[in-house]
């Protein structure tokens, strides 16, 4: 079975399994992102004549987001800011860097306390097991974060706005828990 991977620090971060009539040629790209030090990089198989989605196609997406009640503003050409709308105080870092376009929020500070930081680090594991459809906890620098790529190559506003809804309901679910953390340091 041929797969496409896009991955970061050796990790995949999706997956997507191709037919046996999709064998097309490989392109690998390392992206530098705005939003990490660390470069990223991208496999992805091509149609012949096939488009990618473009940096206008993503701003279309979020104006259909906002039409749902988030907002959003470009802070340079390719990234932008996505506030949800309603309670919800976080803002969602929107970043396109073909070959993917990368969602990030930066969730809370570490915990100072090594036990408290430990069991925290457990909890986040077993949320990306159990409770996470998009995207996925991680640890920078001296931050949790929660991080989605999604493949340009085969993106549609219907797995955009899924990875988006995702991101923020389990934002929403699990930043009670998790406050506990941020309140003990």
């Amino acid at each position: 079975m041929r797969v496409c991977l896009i991955a970061r620090h050796g990790a995949i971060l999706r997956r997507r399994r191709l037919l046996p009539s999709a064998f097309y040629p490989l392109h690998a790209t390392v992206v530098e992102t705005v939003l990490s030090p660390t470069p990223v990089v991208g496999f992805t198989y091509f149609k012949p004549g096939q488009a990618m989605v473009t940096k206008e196609d993503v701003e279309g997406f979020l104006d259909r987001i906002s039409a749902e009640g988030a907002s959003y503003r470009e802070v340079e050409p390719g990234l932008w800011i996505v506030k949800p709308g309603g309670e919800l105080d976080f803002a969602v870092v929107v970043n396109y860097t073909p070959p993917v376009v990368l969602m990030r929020v930066k969730v809370m500070s570490l915990p100072k306390n090594e036990n408290e930081l430990a069991t925290l680090s457990r909890r986040l594991l077993e949320l990306n097991a159990t409770d996470l459809v998009h995207g996925s906890y991680g640890i920078e620098e001296d931050s949790i974060v929660m991080t989605e790529a999604l493949e340009l190559a085969h993106l549609d506003y219907e797995e955009f706005q899924a990875a988006y809804e995702s991101i923020s309901l389990a934002l929403a679910s699990h930043l009670r828990e998790l406050g506990t953390y941020r309140q003990a340091h």
